[in-house]
C-alpha cells in the first residue's frame, strides 16, 4: 500500500435499507434518517414510505471530513460511534401548520474498521427502540428491526505501515451485577451511564449533581506482561470519594461533572446523541469504571456538597470547593456488593512474547550438543583382560615345562605323589627357570600388563609422595593381582575347581542411598565416589547428573554444579527440572540473560507447572521487575487454584498456550481478595508463593550450597494474608539454619512448628537431629522415637532409624539396637544398616548372626573400616586365626579413626594370642 499523503478525507455513511419497521400509526409509516457523528448531525434522508413488508429503500449518503490537522481526528473515530435516528413523520391533522415526528429508533455504527486498513465496509446494525416505541413490543418470532450501512473513504486513513506500527484498545462493559434495589425501576425511566478516562475530557466546567456516584478500579498492569492482549475481569463497584480516587489515580476530577455539564449545555438541541439522555448508551464502547443514577429526578440534600472539582492538569482545588469526604448514595454498592464484568483488548501485545522455538534455540546456544565421546580401545577392562591373557599364557608355559621334566603321566599321579616329592619337583622347576631365563622371560611378559593395570585401574600415572604411600600402594597392588590372577587360572582350568565367588552388584538406587548416608554424615570424598560410580554406569542417564550437580552445589562447586546440570539438558531439552536447576545456577553466577532464558523456556514448555511460574517470579523479583513478577505470581497461583480443584491442565486458560488472555473472573463476594479496593491483584504474588513453599523448599533442602531462593520464598509466605506463616515454613526455615549449623535459630523455628502441628512427625524428627547433632542424644532420642511411633512416617525414616539405632548402642541398649537396626535393613539396606545389626548382634554375643550382617555391609561396601574391625573381633572370638588376621590388616590399612574400637581388638588379641601378625 502506498503512502498516503493527504491530509484531508471524506468518510461517508450510506444508508441503503431499512427492514422490520413499523410506526405509531400504522405497519406503513412515513420516516426519515438523521446521521450524526462527533455531536454533529450530518443530515436528514428524505422521507421514505415503509412497505408493507417493513422494508424500507433510503439510499441515504452523509458525510463528515477527516483532517489531520485539526477537526476529526483518529481518536474521534477510534472511539465515538456515528449514530442513525430514524424518526416516523405523522400525517397532519386539521389546522396543523408544521410537522409532527416521532422517533422510533436509534442504530449505533462502529467506525473501528476504518482504523485497521480497510477503505471501505458493510454492516447490518439492529435498531434500538427508544421507550414507548412500537419497536418496541416485538411479537414472537419477529425479527429486530435493523438498518444495512455502508461505510467508506477514497483512501485509506492509515498506510499499511501505520496499521502495523499503532495498535487500538478496546473496552467492553458487559454488565452490572447485583446493583442496589433502588436501581430497580420504579416511575419514570432512569439512565445510567458507564464512562472512561481514557483519554482526558478538557478542561473542567461547572458542577452538575450525580446521583449513584460510583467508582470502579481496573488494573491494567497485566497488558504489560508478555504475550497478553486481553484481560478480562470482574470489579467491584466502590463509592466515588475524591480523596479515594486521587490516592488510587492521582486523577483530581469526575468524569461524569464535565459530562453532566456538557449535556446540559447542549439538551436544548433535542437531539438524542446526548449520552446522558440516550437509553442506549450502555452499547457505546466507551466504557468502564463509574454508574450514575438519579433515583427520583430531583437534587438529594447530600449532593447539594459538590464534590471537589479540580482542574485536570493542576494538583490544587478550583477555588470555592470543599472537598467532600463521604457518599451516602454510593455506600449502596458496597451494600449490595455490585461489580461490573469488564473487557480490554487490544490488537496486538505491547510486550512481545518470546516465542518457544526462539527460547529453545537460545537454549540450544548456550547448551550445544556435544559429540559422544569415542570408544577408547584401552581402558580398566581391556587392561584386566590383557592380564588374564598373560597369566594363562603364562601358566601355560609352566605346565609345558613342568610336563617336559616329569612327563605327563606323573601328572596324572598327583594324589598319589607325597608331599616331599611334590616340593622337590617344584623346587626342580624353579632351579630349571631361574637357569634358563624363563623366569626373567614371564616377568618381562607380565610387567606391560600390570603397568596399564596401574595406570588405567588405580589412574597412578604420577610419583608417590612418601616411600611409605608407595608401599602401601604396591602392597593393595599385589593383593589385587594375586586375587586376578586366581580368577585367571579358575578359567584357564576349571575341572574339579569352584566357580568364582559372584560379585554383588549394587543398583543405582543403592548408590544414591549411599551417597547420601554419605552426604549426611559429612563424608563427602566417599558421596562423591558413589556419585561418579553411578555415573560411569549410566552416563545418559540425566537424573544421575541432576544428583551429581546437587552434591556439587551443596559442597560450594558452583561450576562443577552448572556443568552437570547443563549436561542433564543436553541429554533432553525438555526436561523441565534441569531447565530450572540451570535457571538457579545461571541466577548464583549472574548471568542473569542466562537465567531468564531458562525459566521462561520451563513456563513455555510446561505452562501449568506452578514451581517454574514461582521461579520466575522471584527471578524477576530479583531484576526488581514488578509488572513481571506479579505477571509470574499470578499464573502460579492460577495454575496452583486448577491443581487444587483438579481441573484438567488442557482446559487451563494458560499464558503460554493461549492467546494471551488474562482472566479476573470471580465470583460475587469473592473478588475482594483479588484485587481489593485498589483492584491491583497484590496478594496473589504471596499466596502463590507461599503455596509453593513445601514443593520449593523440600526440592531447593537437596539443593541448598545457596539458600536465597529458599529465603524468598520464606520470604513471601510471612507476607501471606491467609492467617501467616504456616507449620511448613518453620520446617524448611528450620532446615536452613540446621545446615549452616545455627542450632540455636533451628530450636526457635522448631519450637513455633510444634506450637502450630503438634503431631506431624517430621517436626519430631527434625528436633531428634537437631539434638542429635547437638551433642544432646537424650533430647534426641526421646524425638526419634516419638517419631517412629506415629502412624505416619516422617520424610527421612532412613537417617532416624540409623541414629536412633546409634543411640541405643552407646546406652547399651543392644535389643532395641538390634530391632531398630534391622527396620532400617527392611526399607532400605546399607552398608550402615547391616553394620548396625553385626554390631548390636556382636555384643548380644549373637556371633553367627553378627559374622551375617557384617559380611552383608561388607559386600555393600568393603572399605569401612569400622565393619573389618567387627568382623576381626567375629573371626579372634570363633578362633580363625588366618580370616582374623586378614580382616584386622584391612582395618589397620583403612585408618580406622575409633581408638576405643582399635584398643578392643588388642585386648582381644592378646587374650586369645593371635591375630596380630606383629606379635
Amino acid at each position: 500500500m502506498e503512502p498516503v499523503t493527504q491530509t484531508t478525507r471524506v468518510v461517508q455513511i450510506t444508508v441503503t435499507d431499512g427492514y422490520d419497521l413499523k410506526g405509531f400509526k400504522g405497519d406503513t409509516p412515513v420516516t426519515f434518517i438523521r446521521a450524526e457523528f462527533n455531536q454533529v448531525v450530518l443530515g436528514d434522508s428524505s422521507k421514505v414510505t415503509v412497505s408493507p413488508e417493513g422494508i424500507t429503500k433510503y439510499n441515504f449518503t452523509s458525510s463528515f471530513e477527516y483532517n489531520q490537522d485539526g477537526g476529526i481526528t483518529l481518536d474521534d473515530i477510534a472511539h465515538k460511534p456515528a449514530f442513525l435516528t430514524v424518526t416516523e413523520v405523522l400525517p397532519k391533522e386539521k389546522k396543523q401548520k408544521e410537522e409532527k415526528t416521532l422517533i422510533l429508533g436509534q442504530a449505533v455504527v462502529d467506525l473501528l474498521p476504518l482504523l485497521e486498513g480497510e477503505s471501505s465496509f458493510e454492516i447490518s446494525v439492529p435498531l434500538h427502540p427508544v421507550q414507548g416505541s412500537p419497536l418496541e413490543t416485538l411479537r414472537p418470532g419477529v425479527k429486530q428491526c435493523s438498518l444495512d450501512v455502508k461505510v467508506s473513504v477514497g483512501e485509506p486513513l492509515l498506510t499499511s505501515a501505520q496499521v502495523l506500527g499503532g495498535n487500538l484498545l478496546k473496552v467492553t462493559l458487559e454488565a452490572a451485577y447485583s446493583v442496589p434495589e433502588s436501581f430497580i425501576p420504579s416511575g419514570s425511566q432512569q439512565n445510567y451511564m458507564v464512562g472512561m478516562q481514557v483519554p482526558s475530557v478538557g478542561e473542567a466546567e461547572d458542577e452538575t449533581l450525580l446521583s449513584f456516584h460510583g467508582v470502579a478500579y481496573v488494573n491494567m498492569v497485566p497488558l504489560l506482561y508478555p504475550g497478553v492482549k486481553r484481560i478480562r475481569g470482574a470489579f467491584h463497584v466502590y463509592p466515588y470519594i475524591d480523596s479515594a480516587v486521587f490516592e488510587k489515580t492521582k486523577c483530581l476530577f469526575s468524569l461524569f461533572r464535565d459530562t453532566g455539564h456538557h449535556n446540559m449545555i447542549h439538551n436544548n438541541k433535542g437531539g438524542i446523541n446526548s449520552p446522558l439522555s440516550k437509553p442506549v448508551a450502555k452499547n457505546l464502547k466507551e466504557d468502564k469504571t463509574v454508574k450514575e443514577k438519579d433515583i427520583d429526578g430531583k437534587p438529594r440534600p447530600t449532593d447539594m456538597q459538590a464534590p471537589s472539582l479540580r482542574s485536570q492538569s493542576s494538583d490544587t482545588p478550583l477555588e470555592g470547593e470543599a472537598p467532600v469526604t463521604h457518599n451516602p448514595e454510593g455506600q449502596q454498592y458496597l451494600e449490595a456488593g455490585t461489580y461490573i464484568v469488564l473487557e480490554i483488548e487490544l490488537d496486538r501485545a505491547l510486550v512481545p512474547k518470546r516465542m518457544p522455538e526462539e527460547l529453545a534455540e537460545r537454549v540450544k546456544e548456550m547448551i550445544p550438543p556435544r559429540p559422544p565421546l569415542t570408544r577408547r580401545r584401552g581402558g580398566a577392562q581391556k587392561a584386566m583382560s590383557d592380564y588374564h591373557l598373560q597369566i594363562k599364557n603364562i601358566s601355560k608355559a609352566i605346565l609345558d615345562e613342568y610336563h617336559r621334566m616329569f612327563g605327563k603321566e606323573v601328572a596324572k599321579l598327583e594324589h598319589e605323589i607325597d608331599t616331599e616329592t611334590l616340593e622337590e619337583q617344584k623346587c626342580q622347576l624353579n632351579y630349571e627357570l631361574n637357569c634358563s631365563g624363563k623366569y626373567f622371560a614371564f616377568k618381562e611378559q607380565l610387567k606391560h600388563a600390570v603397568v596399564k593395570i596401574v595406570r588405567e585401574k588405580y589412574l597412578r600415572t604420577a610419583s608417590f609422595e612418601s616411600q611409605e604411600e608407595l608401599q602401601t600402594f604396591i602392597s593393595e597392588l599385589y593383593v589385587f593381582l594375586v586375587d586376578q590372577m586366581h580368577v585367571a587360572l579358575n578359567q584357564a582350568m576349571p575341572d574339579d575347581i569352584q566357580g568364582p565367588v559372584p560379585v554383588i552388584q549394587s543398583t543405582s538406587d543403592q548408590l544414591r542411598l549411599f551417597a547420601y548416608e554419605a552426604e549426611v554424615n559429612e563424608n563427602y570424598g566417599m558421596a562423591a565416589v558413589y556419585y561418579e560410580e553411578r555415573l560411569v554406569r549410566e552416563p545418559h542417564n540425566l537424573e544421575h547428573w541432576l544428583d551429581y550437580g546437587a552434591f556439587c552445589l551443596l559442597i560450594g562447586d558452583n561450576i562443577k554444579a552448572q556443568e552437570c546440570f547443563r549436561k542433564a539438558l543436553s541429554l533432553n531439552e525438555s526436561h523441565i527440572n534441569s531447565l530450572l536447576l540451570c535457571g538457579i545456577l545461571a541466577v548464583l553466577l549472574e548471568n542473569y540473560e542466562q537465567a531468564e532464558i531458562f525459566f521462561e523456556d520451563a513456563t513455555c514448555l510446561e505452562p501449568t507447572n506452578v514451581i517454574a511460574w514461582t521461579l520466575l517470579g522471584l527471578y524477576y523479583e530479583i531484576q526488581n521487575n514488578d509488572i513481571r513478577m506479579e505477571m509470574a505470581f499470578h499464573e502460579a497461583f492460577k495454575q496452583l487454584q486448577a491443581r487444587v480443584l483438579q481441573i484438567p491442565a488442557g482446559k487451563q486458560k494458560s499464558m503460554g498456550n493461549m492467546a494471551g488472555t488474562i482472566e479476573n473472573v470471580e465470583e460475587k463476594g469473592k473478588m475482594e481478595s483479588n484485587a481489593g479496593p485498589s483492584g491491583t491483584g497484590n496478594n496473589t504474588n504471596n499466596e502463590s508463593s507461599s503455596t509453593a513453599v513445601k514443593a520449593e523448599a523440600s526440592a531447593a533442602s537437596s539443593y541448598q550450597g545457596d539458600c536465597a531462593y529458599v529465603h524468598r520464598v520464606l520470604a513471601h509466605e510471612l507476607l501471606c494474608p491467609q492467617g501467616g506463616p504456616s507449620c511448613e515454613y518453620y520446617l524448611v526455615l528450620a532446615q536452613t539454619h540446621l545446615l549452616k549449623k545455627d542450632f540455636a535459630k533451628t530450636e526457635e523455628c522448631l519450637q513455633q512448628a510444634v506450637q502450630m502441628d503438634y503431631l506431624n512427625p517430621n517436626v519430631w524428627a527434625l528436633k531428634g537431629h537437631l539434638y542429635f547433632l547437638s551433642g544432646n542424644h537424650v533430647e534426641a532420642k526421646a524425638c526419634y522415637e516419638r517419631t517412629v511411633s506415629f502412624v505416619v512416617d516422617a520424610t527421612e525414616m532412613h537417617f532416624i532409624f540409623l541414629r536412633l539405632g546409634l543411640i541405643y548402642l552407646e546406652e547399651k541398649e543392644y535389643e532395641k539396637a538390634k530391632k531398630t537396626y534391622m527396620q532400617a535393613c527392611k526399607r532400605s539396606p546399607s552398608c550402615l544398616t547391616w553394620l548396625g545389626v553385626g554390631i548390636a548382634c556382636y555384643r548380644l554375643e549373637e556371633l553367627t548372626e553378627a559374622e551375617d550382617a557384617l559380611s552383608e555391609a561388607n559386600a555393600l561396601n568393603n572399605y569401612n573400616a569400622e565393619v573389618w574391625a567387627y568382623l576381626a573381633l567375629v573371626c579372634l572370638k570363633n578362633g580363625r586365626q588366618l580370616e582374623a588376621e586378614q580382616a584386622y590388616k584391612y582395618t589397620l590399612k583403612l585408618k580406622l579413626k575409633d581408638e576405643v574400637l582399635l584398643a578392643e581388638i588388642h585386648t582381644v588379641q592378646e587374650m586369645v594370642g593371635f591375630g596380630n601378625p606383629s606379635f
